[in-house]
């Protein structure tokens, strides 16, 4: 997979541009937080918790959004419609997904930070 597939190098340039000093704190963030619920989707899901699966998924989903993280948009967007649902058949396989892209994402950003320096 390709830089692109898991982030959109637009978005963060014109994070990069806006926030100036302030960008490497919001990536920082970002991959802080974003472990944090990753972390509690794992743990939702061991207690069959649909609704806490779909907030967290919600959350992670509306961050990666605003970070071009294209590829947690669309995992996180169905573990969301299949907690609304109540349908958790099949969210171990796609919060083993989420891990993987997020792992990617995070290789990325941190990359992009080093940069920085």
């Amino acid at each position: 997979m390709t830089d692109q597939k898991h982030l959109d190098g637009a978005t963060l340039d014109m994070l990069q541009e806006v926030l100036e000093d302030g960008f490497a704190g919001l990536l920082e963030t970002f991959i802080v937080d974003s472990r944090q619920k990753i972390d509690t989707l794992k743990i939702a899901l061991d207690h069959a918790d649909a609704d806490l699966i779909r907030r967290n998924a919600h959350s992670l989903k509306g961050s990666s959004s605003n970070l071009g993280a294209v590829g947690l948009v669309e995992i996180t967007q169905r573990m969301e419609e299949q907690a609304r649902a109540e349908n958790l058949a099949g969210l171990n396989s796609l919060l083993k997904q989420l891990d993987s892209e997020f792992q990617a994402v995070e290789s990325i950003m941190r990359q992009k930070l080093e940069g920085l320096l």
